[in-house]
Parts: C-alpha cells; structure tokens; sequence
C-alpha cells in the first residue's frame, strides 16, 4: 500500500481528511 507515500505528499489537512474518510 502506498500509504506512508501519500502521507509524505498530503498536507496535514488533507492526511485528516482522508483519516476520516477512509
């Protein structure tokens, strides 16, 4: 999974969004 990549590219905000989402 690329995960921790697209933790590493999101910003904070989008990573809690997504958090959320998911």
């Amino acid at each position: 999974m690329t995960m921790a990549k697209s933790d590493w590219i999101m910003p904070c905000s989008l990573k809690a969004l997504y958090n959320v989402g998911n």
